[in-house]
């Protein structure tokens, strides 16, 4: 099932959202982002999509699907 069809519109996490306003920084958007240029690995451990995509995997690489082998999939 598509998911828009499934969820319909769905809120981008508040953590990704840009505190303009006194408001938005008091409803805390952008107060837990975590940038990954400020780490050394340059990764961070931070869900970027809404709550109820979470877990759903969306892109395989290629060592994946050989892996599975189901290269015929793509």
């Amino acid at each position: 099932m598509l998911v828009n069809k499934k969820y319909g519109p769905l809120d981008v996490p508040a953590h990704l959202k840009n505190a303009v306003t006194d408001l938005d920084k008091k409803m805390g958007y952008g107060s837990e982002l975590k940038y990954a240029h400020n780490y050394e690995d340059k990764k961070v451990n931070q869900e970027h999509l809404p709550k109820e995509l979470k877990d759903r995997k969306y892109y395989r690489n290629s060592f994946e699907r050989k892996k599975e082998g189901r290269e015929d999939l793509w």
